[in-house]
């Protein structure tokens, strides 16, 4: 949640220094709002295991960077290749990590489910 909060503040500073680009100003606005309404979502269902699998499918998508990146001899000088490799070993060791290429974990509680 933290690290939800600082990239938001993270934004809005290069959105006020930035005033003149506002196709960027307003994609960082959408990223604010996704992280709000992510965890406005988080802390309205109170559930651990929702977090925990919310938490564990960014550090699966963290480790599917790195290992994209491993592949390449040469990193692009925008993706911060050291901090996505830090986040991606925060709790365990990426080794250990699932990477889960479906849906995000949340997804089967905002869609009903229809029987056909």
């Amino acid at each position: 949640m933290l690290g939800t909060v600082l990239f938001a503040i993270s934004i809005a500073m290069d959105i006020f220094e930035n005033k003149d680009s506002s196709v960027l100003n307003l994609l960082g606005l959408r990223t604010m709002s996704e992280g709000v309404i992510n965890l406005a979502f988080l802390l309205k269902m109170d559930d651990d295991d929702l977090w925990e699998q919310f938490r564990d499918y960014g550090i699966g998508q963290a480790k599917l960077n790195v290992l994209k990146l491993h592949e390449k001899t040469e990193h692009p000088y925008y993706i911060p290749f050291d901090d996505i490799e830090r986040i991606a070993n925060e709790d365990r060791w990426e080794e250990f990590s699932i990477v889960d290429v479906g849906d995000p974990p949340m997804l089967g509680k905002l869609v009903p489910q229809f029987e056909i």
